[in-house]
């Protein structure tokens, strides 16, 4: 193993933390709906959990094709009750909510840990997207966006960049996304409905259960290069 080995698994990484991102950060439309129907073949794993989340988002697609039109009305509906609290049963998608004592947005010092770990590594949200910082879509984002930066280090066989980038991985990760994150997806799954969200819980939960031990077998990749 060396650094094409590690290049390869943070490829895979960034394309699967994107897909995440993409599905939590809007209900989806047609178009987004093709796009992650063409990537989800990027989870590879055989974690159970990672199964059961393709078995519902197949599901999903085998509902979709009688009434494309009307099921993602349906999952926007729900969208807005889970994420908006539009409904009883709501899931917020922030970390300043779920971990801070007081459960309020933009609660200190997740909030404001999260924005410092964007502005360290140059990574900007995307202009169109309103919701805070400390958004699930915002945090995967950033996991896709370091995967990608050591992809890049690796292709340019800069080891030490690369190695500083998958310890900053192994930071955000397990300081900020494993604390919050499949404990929200689990709330998810006990309360969706749709299809949809089943998968996208099952699937954040498999992929990141198996995350830490991706990272520590890069970094060892790169020190063995």
């Amino acid at each position: 193993m060396g650094i094409k080995y590690a290049d390869d698994m943070n490829a895979a990484r960034a394309q699967s933390y994107l897909f995440l991102a993409r599905a939590f950060e809007r209900e989806p439309d047609l178009k987004r709906l093709q796009w992650l129907e063409q990537q989800v073949s990027c989870f590879q794993n055989k974690d159970q959990d990672i199964q059961l989340g393709l078995e519902h988002f197949n599901s999903f697609l085998q509902i979709a094709q009688d009434n494309r039109e009307q099921l993602l009305l349906e999952v926007a509906m729900e969208y807005a009750e889970l994420f908006y609290a539009a409904g009883p049963t709501p899931v917020f998608l922030y970390e300043s909510v779920n971990r801070g004592r007081e459960g309020l947005l933009f609660e200190e010092p997740y909030y404001d840990q999260v924005k410092d770990c964007y502005r360290e590594m140059s990574f900007q949200t995307e202009t169109w997207f309103t919701e805070p910082e400390d958004h699930l879509a915002n945090e995967l984002h950033f996991m896709a966006y370091l995967a990608d930066e050591a992809k890049k280090a690796g292709l340019r066989q800069e080891g030490e960049q690369m190695a500083f980038l998958m310890d900053k991985q192994q930071e955000f990760l397990t300081q900020h996304i494993l604390a919050w994150v499949p404990d929200t997806c689990r709330k998810i799954k006990q309360v969706a409905a749709q299809d949809y969200f089943q998968s996208l819980a099952y699937l954040t939960i498999g992929f990141l259960a198996g995350e830490l031990e991706q990272i520590q077998v890069c970094q060892q990749a790169i020190k063995n290069a």
